[in-house]
């Protein structure tokens, strides 16, 4: 008759049985939390240990767990590189338990070993260094056996790599003329492999984003991190010139916010131009501001339009299209020179009016190059009078303003309201009325002579009046009406 007993481990790890005289079967059961994690006994079910029980008890038969060897190799391509490579141990787990962590090294032949290893679920895995590896990694069951055959192959030298999108690039070991296609990620500390050591070279296939470099260079002996991200990217477009220029012209490259560069772009250009617009000139939604100009001295193209917004995106950009049109200067001044005088220009059919410019210390101006077309040119500035000379649409005559008050009264000395006066000089006439206290006053006067002539209903003042009036000068007149 079989009997069965069943008792639990105290919290010190010890365990006590009652039982008669004769042969017993002594086992520790597996839960099924421990069996998932691989966990053995060394006298676990089925075989259990076998006990003796001859009229008295027995002590300190004791069950452990199963301990087993782990071993495996590490196959380099250059033998030496494999002596002292660190592999860990990990025990496998799913709670929050703290896990139980091993670590050895390989000795001089790859080798590496590990004893009394507790039966569970472990992950070995290899320091990759700048390696590759046929697997990192394996995960493995250890049980009641030794556990041979974790071994690890290198496959080739790791190269990392930062990208910031998808392209194609070329790989070749120097010396060898044949390439291979190697697919670039996206992503930080991506990673290629060298399938033998030495000197290789990574180049684009790419041609609308410039890298770092056009050719990156490196070899195996020590680890290397190339940085892939872009820097630039191609924009093409055309200048369509009005004439057969073979003028030279450049671009300026803008963002359009704070953290954007400027670029001056001065290459030889034809009527087809390729710009590289780095990345950093590129604003968050990626418009830049691109303005051409000419590099020949002296130039009087004009662009159409002055300056574009354009919008960069990864790839090839295209279709950016100014006209180029022969301009005008106009140049011009004053005599005698009055310089910070504004020259205000306007096309004379009124549709177009440029910034104003101002003349120099010699009362010269220079406007342009401009569009070609009629304008009409003024001179203003304060205390001043600027006319046109004779046949002369750009060159002026300054002249210093006068004043010239005028008073009406009767004959008897009173001061007479709502005369209107006028003083005339050729084509310059000025017009006017006194006000309650019998005066009328002229500013902007020229210097030179007037003709004053004053009306008034019930008055007359007799044949006008003559008056010289010289720069600078502040005159005051009396016209006396007389009642009819």
């Amino acid at each position: 008759m079989l009997v069965a007993k069943r008792t639990t481990i105290l919290t010190d790890g010890y365990y006590c049985f009652t039982a008669t005289s004769g042969l017993w079967k002594i086992w520790a059961e597996i839960t099924p939390d421990e069996e998932e994690r691989g966990l053995l006994w060394e006298y676990g079910a089925p075989g259990g240990m076998r006990a003796y029980i001859i009229g008295q008890g027995i002590n300190n038969i004791n069950i452990v767990q199963a301990n087993v060897t782990l071993s495996g190799t590490i196959t380099c391509f250059e033998p030496n590189k494999c002596l002292n490579r660190t592999i860990t141990i990990t025990e496998q787990r799913q709670d929050n338990e703290k896990k139980m962590v091993l670590t050895t090294t390989t000795d001089s032949r790859g080798m590496f070993l590990i004893r009394e290893m507790p039966a569970n679920k472990f992950t070995v895995q290899v320091d990759t260094g700048h390696y590759c590896w046929r697997k990192e990694k394996h995960r493995i069951t250890v049980e009641d056996k030794n556990h041979a055959g974790n071994d690890f192959y290198q496959t080739g030298y790791k190269i990392t790599y930062d990208a910031g999108e998808k392209f194609n690039m070329m790989l070749m070991k120097v010396g060898d003329a044949a390439e291979e296609k190697k697919r670039i990620q996206d992503g930080k500390k991506r990673y290629l492999c060298m399938e033998s050591p030495g000197d290789w070279q990574l180049r684009s296939t790419d041609e609308c984003t410039k890298l770092e470099e056009d050719i990156f260079k490196f070899d195996t002996s020590e680890p290397v991190h190339l940085n892939l991200m872009p820097r630039a990217y191609k924009l093409q477009g055309t200048v369509n010139f009005s004439n057969d220029s073979d003028e030279k012209i450049g671009f300026k490259i803008s963002g359009t916010v704070d953290k954007s560069i400027t670029w001056d772009f001065e290459d030889t250009r034809d009527k087809d131009f390729t710009i590289w617009v780095p990345v950093d000139a590129i604003d968050d939604v990626n418009e830049i501001t691109i303005d051409p100009y000419s590099l020949e001295e002296g130039s009087l193209t004009i662009f159409e339009p002055k300056s574009k917004k354009v919008v960069v995106e990864r790839g090839c950009n295209t279709g950016v299209t100014f006209k180029a049109n022969e301009g005008m200067l106009i140049e011009g001044g004053s005599t005698p020179p009055i310089s910070g005088a504004e020259v205000i220009i306007t096309s004379k059919d009124g549709l177009d009016k440029l910034e104003p410019v101002q003349t120099d210390t010699n009362g010269k101006f220079v406007i342009g190059p401009i569009v070609k077309a009629s304008y009409d040119i003024q001179i203003e500035k304060q205390d001043y009078i600027f006319t046109k000379k004779d046949g002369r649409d750009f060159d002026f005559i300054a002249k210093k303003i006068a004043k010239l008050d005028v008073i009406a009264k009767d004959s008897n000395g009173k001061l007479l309201d709502g005369v209107f006066v006028s003083i005339s000089a050729s084509k310059d006439i000025k017009k006017a009325t006194t006000d309650e206290t019998g005066k009328v006053k002229f500013s902007n006067v020229l210097p030179q002579k007037y003709y004053v002539t004053s009306i008034l209903k019930e008055y007359t003042f007799g044949q006008p009046t003559a008056v010289q009036i010289n720069e600078e000068e502040h005159q005051s007149i009396e016209l006396v009406g007389t009642r009819v």
